[in-house]
């Protein structure tokens, strides 16, 4: 995999980010009982009061953020339970409810979990055939969304063991975002497909204007258009409407790119 992200800017920055790499920041905080290993995926509720942590060793770790009252200044971040598949957990998020995380990974099984439970047992709702690298939980349908190595996307309403519904993509599921009515799959042959979940149907497809890897996706909040990055230090930007008024809104822009470029794509 490519190496950290460096920030761009020139001279100024660059002397910038060289002089706090590695070291603390004023108002960093430490999370308490972290992980043993690489983290994977992280998101924080809706309501800003559940932080989750899903980790290479299996685990996902549960933390109560605190505030001081009035303000939204972070004053404390307690452990709140932790939970465990059978292989390293490499995609999760939080549901609308902000107190069940969906998590999956290299084990295939697609799980809930409660941390207000007072438990670290998790429910199993889905099974793919292949290791899970992408998971959306889609509050507008009370679904969870999960793409995977097996070229599937499932969608789990969470009350059955198969999927409510499934898009096949011509290869390996590398990144997807999905906020209703739209969902976008990035794939390992560089493929985009965007689709639409009221009709449930391939809206478009298309290559990603990048040369290299796609690494993440994510759809605009007013849904008109999504971002893609790279491994190579690119951005792209597109809309989901073709019209030419549309089309040429969309671009790519390097970022992340300093003096030392990922493996294979400096001066590219």
């Amino acid at each position: 995999p490519p190496g950290p992200s460096r920030g761009s800017g020139g001279p100024r920055a660059a002397k910038m980010n060289a002089s706090t790499r590695g070291k603390s920041q004023k108002n960093d905080r430490p999370l308490p009982q972290p992980p043993s290993d690489s983290v994977s995926s992280m998101r924080i509720s809706a309501n800003g009061v559940m932080l989750a942590a899903a980790s290479w060793d299996g685990s996902v770790t549960c933390y109560e953020l605190q505030y001081q009252s009035g303000n939204a200044q972070l004053t404390g971040v307690v452990p709140h339970g932790s939970a465990a598949a059978e292989g390293p957990v490499l995609a999760l998020d939080i549901a609308a409810d902000n107190a069940t995380i969906a998590f999956s990974g290299a084990d295939c099984k697609v799980r809930l979990w409660s941390p207000a439970s007072g438990t670290n047992q998790s429910q199993q709702i889905g099974q793919h055939q292949q290791p899970v690298r992408c998971l959306r939980y889609l509050p507008d349908r009370n679904l969870v969304c999960t793409g995977s190595w097996d070229r599937n996307v499932h969608f789990w309403d969470m009350r059955q063991a198969t999927p409510a519904a499934t898009f096949q993509v011509d290869e390996r599921v590398y990144a997807m975002d999905a906020r209703f009515p739209a969902c976008v799959v990035g794939t390992a042959s560089r493929n985009i497909f965007v689709y639409d979940l009221t009709a449930g149907r391939e809206m478009k497809r298309h290559m990603s204007p990048m040369k290299y890897q796609t690494r993440c996706l994510s759809v605009f909040a007013d849904n008109q258009g999504y971002a893609i990055g790279s491994v190579e230090g690119r951005v792209a930007i597109e809309n989901f409407h073709s019209a030419p008024t549309h089309a040429s809104r969309n671009f790519v822009f390097k970022c992340h790119r300093g003096a030392h470029a990922a493996a294979g794509t400096r001066g590219r």
